[in-house]
């Protein structure tokens, strides 16, 4: 009987840790939106300016707290999608900063457990195709 209870225990704690995975916190889409909010400005203008208030509103997020992973993540996943949209316009630098934000948000989502398809609904748009060019970038980075 006791192995039974373990066993229903564990299975209930799996499921339990799926659902988490699969769930996007809350956090993550208000910290896109502040970042959104704040920066998007610069998006198409100036790279440098794009992240200097990328940057400014990252030293903001409270570190310490329950959600700041998640917020750091909402906050660097949406700093990737503006600086490769602006790579796709071929401002300089947007490319490098696409780069340096891919590689924040991919650490932060791994640590979190949130996979491509969930994180996406963060931030309006085609996520068939924002998870094609990650996996471009991730693949052109390996070489």
């Amino acid at each position: 009987m006791h192995r039974y209870l373990i066993a229903c225990t564990l299975a209930a704690c799996a499921g339990m840790a799926h659902a988490r995975a699969t769930e996007l916190p809350p956090a993550v889409t208000l910290a896109s939106r502040h970042a959104m909010a704040a920066c998007q400005e610069f998006m198409h203008d100036d790279a440098d300016e794009y992240r200097a208030c990328i940057d400014a509103v990252a030293r903001e997020i409270p570190r310490g707290r329950k959600d700041t992973t998640a917020r750091l993540l909402g906050h660097y996943y949406y700093a990737w999608i503006g600086a490769n949209s602006s790579a796709r316009l071929s401002l300089p630098g947007a490319e490098a900063a696409a780069r340096v934000y891919l590689r924040e948000f991919r650490a932060l989502q791994r640590k979190l457990g949130v996979d491509d398809k969930t994180l996406c609904k963060a931030v309006p748009g085609d996520c068939g195709q924002r998870v094609g060019v990650i996996e471009k970038m991730e693949r052109e980075k390996g070489r």
